[in-house]
């Protein structure tokens, strides 16, 4: 693909990528505007190394306008893992990583359905961050870094003189 050809592309402003979970339904979104076909197959574990690995079976995308594929897969998914497989006009296919899955099974081979709640630690909801703390501003001198702080920040036209005087030394002026 040339980068004119990607320019071209349609884009897609929605922030429902990947999957989307709900006890009752998973909605399952993907941009790939390139793409003629693409279906969601899940799994129940990461890896078909794991103990309990079985294919759950594969649910076809409907596309819609931009470029977007989507499906809606009842019941409760939480836990259960997904990749997409995209077929293209040129005749291929790719069995993809969601890259919006929240969590990934081992080495990232896979997606998972996430259940954000569930997943939340005790307090999670009430957890700020901490306030910002003023910190000093290293000093920083044309062409060398000093590593120490500086007491007073001087003006560029100082800066500009010693740099004159000592081109390599100017810091220590300072």
């Amino acid at each position: 693909m040339t980068q004119n050809e990607a320019a071209a592309l349609p884009v897609y402003t929605g922030k429902d990528l990947g999957a989307v979970y709900a006890r009752r339904h998973t909605v399952f979104t993907l941009w790939a505007p390139t793409a003629s076909g693409a279906a969601v197959h899940r799994y129940a574990t990461g890896t078909d190394a794991e103990p309990g690995a079985a294919d759950l079976g594969q649910t076809p995308m409907q596309r819609e306008e931009g470029g977007v594929w989507r499906a809606t897969i009842a019941g409760d998914l939480a836990g259960q893992y997904y990749c997409y497989e995209l077929s293209f006009p040129q005749g291929g296919t790719a069995c993809l990583v969601d890259p919006y899955a929240r969590a990934t099974g081992a080495n990232g081979q896979r997606g998972m359905v996430l259940d954000l709640d569930a997943a939340a630690p005790e307090g999670w909801a009430a957890d700020r961050r901490p306030a910002a703390m003023a910190r000093p501003v290293p000093c920083l001198h044309p062409g060398r870094y000093h590593p120490g702080f500086c007491r007073r920040t001087p003006d560029l036209f100082e800066l500009s003189a010693a740099a004159r005087r000592q081109p390599c030394a100017a810091a220590a002026d300072l």
